[in-house]
């Protein structure tokens, strides 16, 4: 039976002389791998842009619910990039992103909500002219929030102690090692305390950025199994000196 879908592309394989093989985050099945022939062919009838990380897809596809590699009946860009291929700074943050997505997601049932946070959140990239800086601060804080796990905000300015673990903000020092204090404590605070619509008024410095960013990335290791470290993460701090 055919299915229609939307698909977000993670990681693309190669498999036998001309084919692939594509994982993607798919709105209607959750994580999926798609096997596509004859991509590598010369005069393929595919776009290479298929084939590129977080590029979004309109998709007809076959689907076993036993698993295994699927098959497409039809594979298209939709809609197609406009910016993010041509610069350099958005591409490397789609290399960013799309790390921290796979380490993010796992298991192939389907979240109708997660797809839509991270394809409205390509979408706004693609589109977007400035604050590219503190993008992705605001994309690992919400996403932190559609995974479940969001850092919940200080009550009170005696809670000078962030706990990784618990993930929230604590007056008395935790009696384990994974807690964070000081000016990070206060950057982090400013952010969940303000409204959405205000966040992007909250300045702060690039090595203030950096250290949030580096904050967060360690969150996410103490709430996702096997997380481990985000190696783009080196590539983007070049990016932005």
């Amino acid at each position: 039976m055919l299915h229609k879908t939307k698909g977000i592309v993670l990681k693309s394989t190669k498999y036998a002389e001309s084919s692939i093989v594509l994982q993607v985050l798919t709105a209607e099945f959750g994580l999926q791998s798609y096997l596509i022939n004859g991509v590598r062919k010369n005069k393929s009838k595919y776009s290479p842009a298929i084939m590129q990380s977080l590029h979004l897809l309109d998709m007809i596809v076959y689907h076993k619910e036993n698993g295994g590699i699927q098959r497409v009946s039809e594979i298209r860009n939709s809609p197609a990039y406009k910016s993010i291929p041509m610069d350099t700074v958005k591409s490397t943050l789609v290399m960013f992103m799309n790390e921290v997505i796979c380490k993010s997601i796992s298991h192939g049932h389907p979240d109708p909500r997660l797809f839509e946070f991270i394809f409205n959140y390509l979408l706004c990239l693609d589109l977007i002219e400035e604050r590219l800086s503190n993008f992705l601060v605001f994309f690992l804080l919400d996403l932190s929030e559609e995974l479940g796990f969001l850092p919940a905000a200080a009550e009170n300015e005696n809670e000078i102690y962030f706990d990784l673990k618990n993930g929230c903000f604590s007056s008395i020092k935790p009696q384990h090692p994974a807690f964070l204090v000081g000016a990070v404590c206060v950057t982090i605070q400013a952010i969940l305390s303000a409204e959405k619509e205000d966040r992007v008024s909250v300045n702060f410095t690039k090595a203030a950025r950096k250290e949030l960013i580096s904050f967060l990335l360690q969150y996410f290791a103490f709430h996702i199994d096997n997380f481990g470290q985000v190696k783009s993460w080196e590539v983007l701090q070049i990016v932005f000196e």
